[in-house]
């Protein structure tokens, strides 16, 4: 009898040892809100995929599909992949397309994208989206 409380005991304290192992290793680091775990995350915000998703102009908005079609003759979506070695690829965007560069003005909202050029646009990242004002148009575009 003796055996199996200690066979009992030694399953026991295996079993507490494993879940502290466990519950440990999954609270030792935070979820920040992309989905990364790191404690410091280097990479800026604006870094990753924007697609756009609306476009105001003279105080009407239009989808992008809608505007695409009306303004550009386009049924492409414009994107912006934004790089963390400061490059940005910007697809489709009042029907051209080409490589950039950006820099931050303002930590993790404000932006600024330099064409080849020498054109700055200026960018903001609020409430999730990144805004993209040219020629009196704003566009919106969200991650994706």
């Amino acid at each position: 009898m003796n055996q199996k409380v200690a066979r009992t005991f030694s399953v026991g304290i295996c079993m507490i040892l494993l879940l502290f192992t466990c519950f440990g290793a999954g609270c030792s680091q935070a979820a920040n809100s992309s989905g990364s775990t790191s404690v410091e995350d280097p990479k800026d915000p604006i870094v990753g995929t924007w697609t756009m998703t609306e476009v105001s102009t003279e105080g009407i908005r239009y989808t992008a599909e809608e505007y695409q079609r009306m303004v550009v003759n386009s049924f492409v979506i414009p994107t912006l992949e934004f790089f963390e070695d400061g490059s940005v690829y910007i697809s489709e965007l009042n029907g051209g397309s080409g490589q950039a560069e950006w820099e931050t003005i303002e930590e993790g909202s404000a932006y600024r994208i330099t064409d080849v050029t020498g054109t700055d646009i200026d960018v903001k990242i609020t409430k999730g989206q990144l805004l993209l004002k040219v020629g009196g148009n704003t566009h919106y575009f969200e991650r994706g």
